[in-house]
């Protein structure tokens, strides 16, 4: 049975911090635009230069991760939509896991009180495939 998540339309894993000074302060920490091109693996894609992260995306052994054209849409019933840039990832059969590190900790201990992140996740099969989404 061939899975067919497509996942991360990554409307901009744009990851916002406030810090805990008197005043609410925002800033950007790590950004995806997923502007990778369509057709080639997901592996090796992005470096430690891309704002943000310390490693490119890594695979496991056996996993295929495609990269798709065209951003993952959303808009809810009063057809108000979400605006979303860059490409998707399919999952292909056997694939188990896929991995991006941020470049830095991101920890209540450093002052950080509220993480915002912001991503797309589409299951388009049923079954017992499943997707999901780990920080840790």
């Amino acid at each position: 049975m061939t899975r067919t998540y497509q996942l991360m339309s990554v409307v901009a894993v744009g990851l916002m911090l406030m810090a805990a000074a008197g005043t609410a302060q925002a800033s950007l920490i790590a950004y995806e635009g997923f502007d990778y091109t369509a057709g080639e693996s997901l592996n090796g894609k992005g470096s430690a230069a891309d704002p943000g992260w310390s490693t490119a995306w890594g695979i496991t052994a056996g996993s295929s991760f495609t990269v798709q054209q065209g951003s993952l849409g959303y808009s809810d019933a009063n057809n108000n939509t979400l605006p979303t840039v860059g490409n998707h990832v399919q999952i292909g059969t056997g694939a188990t896991a896929i991995r991006r590190v941020f470049s830095d900790r991101i920890s209540y201990e450093d002052g950080y009180q509220t993480v915002w992140l912001s991503m797309m996740i589409q299951a388009t099969t049923t079954g017992q495939s499943q997707a999901g989404f780990q920080l840790g």
